[in-house]
């Protein structure tokens, strides 16, 4: 039964609401005995009707997700120092109406959502067009809006914006109040089965009283190829304009030569690159090179084990002040394994090992965790484990072990409601303690 309506068309529209109550407070104690203390709420709502037409193609549908947060015990000086806090936020982070298939060849998306691709996320207020043509298994998508900015709108909340966007206080013209315009446009490979094909093309820019700025704009694509049941590839790139060069290669091939044995190989780089107007622009970099490999044995199908490894490479500028050099080309190594286990529906058990040394220090990574269920689908307990070893090269006395754990349990009621408590503990000498109580309710119901 519904709210609103009475007909047969107003019946056949379902209503999905979902929301998410997380309280949590926590505790860090420094190396010199500073407290502080922080207590948190948010609140998630989200609200989705489907099948607005009413004639179960689920052709049009509509989205909806609002966030609150709240923060409690800081004082009046602590929020001053804090650029862009507020105490209390409400923030919509998705409204927009989709819809599938209309005319047989189209594909929209209107409203507020964040757009994710090759290139990068993008939360914009706008319009996403898809053209799909067949027989010959092509798609057009075009994009245009305006970047959902943080400090833009008092009901925006976006994490997904670069960091170091200018800004200087008091100035009413600064760059990152003004709006960001967002074009793009790809061209795609569809219903083709075992290949996929992605070019897409995306430039940002800032309103300015006498001209358009460009913050962004870059080229990409992505690419998959399954040859065979034992064989697939993988490539995402992207072309950063500002930087003339490439600012993410992503090449992976998948090889699997029995049923209880596959292999990863993956070459990656990255250039870090920001806004043309971040601050972080000043930094001079280049790029990481890592190729990096996995095996995996398959003892059966609720236990398996791995090994890998990988090489990354750091170009860097040759750089001298007398008492240190800098290589131009620097290496590091690092080796991992690790083990899982399912016990039925009862519990799952597994170990992570990493090692890393070379350029940057040496770490090593221990991750221990399980999981048992007294109550099938219904009661679950979580305990897990962790263990940081680092000792960095560049820096004198930057070195530390540091221990945790985490204990949690959750309460399932139908796969309708969830409830979940969670304690953390980690500490070492640079942070003596970090204590965080959480607990979380879960709410999610189709009707």
């Amino acid at each position: 039964m519904l709210l609103l309506g009475t007909t047969t068309q107003a019946e056949a529209v379902r209503f999905h609401v979902q929301s998410r109550l997380v309280g949590d407070g926590y505790q860090l104690i420094t190396a010199d005995d500073e407290v502080v203390n922080r207590r948190r709420g948010h609140v998630y709502l989200g609200l989705g009707l489907y099948d607005l037409m009413g004639d179960q193609s689920y052709n049009l549908n509509m989205q909806t997700l609002l966030r609150f947060d709240t923060f409690l015990g800081i004082s009046a000086d602590e929020q001053e120092r804090l650029y862009s806090f507020d105490n209390h936020r409400f923030a919509l982070l998705n409204a927009y109406v989709e819809g599938k298939g209309l005319a047989g060849f189209l594909d929209f998306k209107v409203g507020r959502f964040t757009h994710a691709d090759s290139l990068d996320y993008l939360m914009m207020d706008g319009v996403k067009l898809t053209f799909n043509i067949n027989p010959a298994f092509i798609g057009l998508e075009l994009l245009a809006g305006l970047e959902s900015k943080h400090d833009g709108n008092p009901l925006t909340y976006n994490q997904a914006e670069l960091d170091g966007v200018r800004f200087i206080k008091g100035d009413e013209a600064t760059r990152n109040d003004r709006l960001t315009v967002a074009v793009g446009g790809a061209i795609k490979l569809i219903n083709l089965g075992t290949t996929r094909l992605r070019i897409g093309y995306r430039r940002l820019m800032s309103q300015a009283p006498t001209t358009m700025y460009t913050d962004q704009e870059k080229l990409g694509g992505a690419f998959y190829q399954s040859f065979i049941k034992q064989l697939d590839m993988h490539l995402n790139w992207s072309y950063d304009f500002y930087v003339n060069d490439l600012d993410k290669v992503q090449a992976r091939i998948g090889i699997k030569p029995t049923e209880s044995f596959d292999i990863d190989l993956q070459y990656i780089r990255q250039l870090p690159v920001f806004d043309t107007d971040s601050i972080f622009n000043i930094f001079a970099s280049r790029a990481l090179n890592d190729v990096n490999t996995r095996f995996r044995f398959h003892l059966d199908a609720t236990h398996r084990v791995y090994l890998g490894g990988y090489v990354r490479l750091f170009n860097n500028d040759e750089y001298s002040d007398g008492d240190f050099t800098a290589d131009t080309m620097a290496e590091a190594f690092g080796v991992s394994a690790g083990w899982f286990k399912r016990f039925g529906w009862d519990g799952r058990a597994g170990v992570d090992i990493i090692y890393e040394g070379g350029f940057g220090g040496t770490r090593v990574f221990v991750d221990a965790a399980g999981t048992w269920a007294p109550l099938p689908r219904q009661l679950e307990l979580d305990l897990r484990l962790t263990m940081v070893y680092f000792d960095e090269d560049l820096l004198e006395n930057l070195n530390a072990v540091s221990g945790g754990y985490q204990l949690g349990a959750r309460y399932l009621i139908d796969d309708m409601a969830a409830f979940m408590l969670v304690a953390e503990h980690n500490f070492s000498r640079l942070q003596t303690s970090q204590f965080r109580l959480s607990f979380i309710i879960d709410f999610n119901y189709i009707l």
